[in-house]
């Protein structure tokens, strides 16, 4: 587990994947779905009926202003809930916008931010470049592979001085990486609020603890002081979903869920899992190989009987395999 590279594009390259980013605006009947049919795609409704029929090459799912970005004849632009061009397919790679209505665009080998008209509100100067958090700050990385962030105007607010850094989270706090490879947190102005001495952090969840690594490779959780609260004792973990539990493995390569405390809510016995979504549900695979849903309390509310699933998202529904390779939606 390793800092995010902010090239990663949110392009999703199958409807399973689209799930795992959280698609859906919300749980209305008119949400669609970007679908893969054979590395075409398009959209259906939850009847799974194509409401935009498969011819794209990539598609993402529509934001709050009821556009999507899609992928046509190797440039990207956005359409409407019909299928319609909003924006013509004239750009090089987009990402998504955020909040603050900038996306994440690239032009020949340069990365900067457009509005939703495809207008360049920052030039295309950056290596690469990640989305504007909440603080109005972009977490960006120069010619020289520094990191740094800059705010909606593209005006250095912390320059680029770390070899790599999170996007930050709620409680003011980003992760960084000094130029001797160690892990920490910084605040707004750049400053080291915790010192850089984790092999690997991850952003603070709502609870106040941050996934983070020791020399060693053992994984726990630190708090807003940078003092462990759950000691380094696990393969690997996650961040903590709303209910108070995250996913970790032991060194047997076992699955199970932990509490704030460090403590084995639900003792480590699947074979893969995924976080607990909204809906109190986590997908688990159990020795055979199959793959259903558990909630808190250990108890299976949907059998394992999927050869792949993933989380389930805002509108409860979940990207599921069935033995014959297809996939769909339960």
């Amino acid at each position: 587990m390793s800092l995010h590279s902010p090239l990663k594009t949110l392009f999703l390259l199958s409807a399973a994947a689209v799930l795992l980013a959280g698609c859906g605006d919300s749980a209305d009947t008119d949400t669609l779905f970007p679908v893969d049919l054979d590395d075409v795609y398009g959209y259906v409704n939850q009847k799974g009926e194509w409401a935009i029929p498969p011819r794209f090459e990539a598609a993402n799912p529509f934001q709050d202003d009821g556009a999507a970005w899609v992928q046509f004849k190797g440039r990207y632009g956005r359409i409407n809930r019909k299928g319609g061009w909003v924006l013509q397919p004239t750009l090089g790679k987009i990402l998504t916008l955020a909040e603050n209505g900038l996306a994440r665009a690239e032009d020949g080998s340069k990365y900067g931010f457009i509005n939703a008209k495809g207008k360049w509100v920052i030039p295309p100067r950056f290596k690469a470049v990640a989305s504007f958090a909440a603080n109005g700050l972009a977490l960006v990385i120069d010619d020289n592979n520094e990191w740094g962030f800059i705010n909606a105007k593209g005006e250095w607010v912390i320059p680029p001085k770390f070899k790599s850094a999170y996007e930050f989270a709620d409680n003011g706090l980003a992760g960084a990486k000094d130029d001797n490879g160690k892990q920490g947190f910084i605040n707004v102005k750049g400053e080291w609020v915790i010192s850089p001495k984790f092999k690997y952090v991850y952003p603070f969840a709502a609870n106040g603890l941050a996934l983070a690594s020791d020399d060693n490779g053992k994984w726990g959780f630190v708090n807003a002081r940078g003092e462990w609260v759950i000691p380094p004792k696990f393969k690997s973990a996650y961040e903590f979903a709303a209910n108070g539990l995250t996913r970790a493995e032991d060194d047997n390569g076992k699955y199970g869920f932990i509490n704030a405390k460090g403590e084995w809510a639900i003792p480590p016995k699947f074979k893969g899992a995924w976080r607990f979504a909204d809906n109190g549900l986590a997908g688990a695979k159990d020795d055979n190989g199959k793959w259903g849903f558990v909630n808190a309390k250990d108890e299976w509310v949907i059998p394992p009987k999927f050869k792949s699933a993933y989380e389930f998202a805002d509108n409860g529904l979940a990207g599921a395999k069935d033995d014959n390779g297809k996939q769909g939606f339960i």
